[in-house]
């Protein structure tokens, strides 16, 4: 079995801390670590499309930008089910596609477990 693994940047606006809503925001993006974003037990089928096509969906579902954060993806793959995609300290973002809405599952190093749509 196989997995998409995809990795984001988010950045913050620190020109935006002290805008008062007038006028254009000031602009002084920071650089602000990123997410891993992992869907497990993918078909062969599942596979062979993301090769042909991409991701393009979850790439506008994940990439969102606004006055004052962004989150782009700077690039994915699709591993064996096996490999280690991040560190023993960082804690990847499960995603699941259910009820026809893109969810996924954050477990932190708490063992806290929160569950999210994504884009909402």
């Amino acid at each position: 079995m196989a997995k998409l693994v995809i990795n984001t940047q988010l950045e913050e606006n620190y020109g935006a801390h002290t805008w008062e809503g007038k006028g254009e925001c000031p602009q002084y993006w920071k650089s602000k670590g990123g997410n891993t974003y992992v869907m497990e037990n993918l078909s062969g089928t599942c596979v062979k499309r993301i090769s042909e096509n991409g991701i393009p969906t979850l790439d506008t579902t994940i990439s969102q930008r606004d006055d004052y954060w962004a989150e782009y993806i700077l690039d994915w793959s699709v591993q064996d089910d096996e490999k280690v995609v991040c560190e023993e300290w960082e804690s990847p973002c499960f995603l699941e596609f259910t009820n026809g809405k893109w969810m996924f599952k954050h477990t932190n190093y708490a063992g806290k477990t929160n569950k999210f749509e994504l884009g909402a």
